[in-house]
C-alpha cells in the first residue's frame, strides 16, 4: 500500500523512533565491555517501552502486514520462552531481544522508503494544484 501524504507526520516520527533505536546496536557492542545482566535488562526495558508505540503506529498506518510479521517474529519468540517453562530463559530473552531489533532494523529502512513515496505524494498534489492554477490564471486571462 502507499503512503499518502497524510501518513507523513506519523511516518516521520515513527522513522525518527527507529533511527534513536540504532543506539540498541552500540549498547549491544559495549557488552563486551559492560555486565551483560543490566545491559540485557536495559535493552529489554526499552523494547517494552517501545512495543507499544511501535504497534499503535502501525496500526494507524494500516500496516497489518508488518504487525503479523511481528507477532510472528517477536512474539512466537518470546512465546517459545516462556514455553520452555524457566529452562534457557536467559537464551530465549537473549533471542527475543536479538529477534525485536533485527526487526526494527529492517523496519526503519521500510520506513524510510514509505517516507520517500508519501513526499513524492504530497509534491505530486502540490505541483497538480499549482498546474491547476496556472491553467486557471491563463483562462481567466484570455
Amino acid at each position: 500500500m502507499p503512503a499518502s501524504p497524510s501518513d507523513l507526520p506519523r511516518l516521520q516520527q515513527l522513522h525518527g523512533w527507529l533511527t534513536l533505536g540504532r543506539w540498541a546496536g552500540v549498547a549491544g557492542l559495549a557488552g563486551f565491555w559492560l555486565p551483560a545482566a543490566p545491559l540485557a535488562g536495559a535493552l529489554g526495558l526499552a523494547a517494552v517501552v517501545f512495543t507499544p508505540l511501535l504497534v499503535h503506529a502501525l496500526w494507524r498506518l494500516g500496516r497489518a502486514g508488518w504487525l503479523a510479521a511481528f507477532a510472528v517474529l517477536v512474539g512466537g519468540m518470546m512465546l517459545g520462552t516462556v514455553a520452555l517453562g524457566g529452562a534457557g530463559v536467559g537464551l530465549g530473552g537473549a533471542l527475543g531481544l536479538l529477534a525485536f531489533y533485527s526487526y526494527t532494523w529492517v523496519l526503519r529502512g521500510a520506513v524510510a522508503e514509505w517516507v520517500r513515496e508519501a513526499e513524492e505524494a504530497a509534491l505530486w498534489t502540490r505541483e497538480k494544484a499549482r498546474w491547476a492554477a496556472e491553467a486557471e490564471e491563463v483562462v481567466l486571462s484570455a
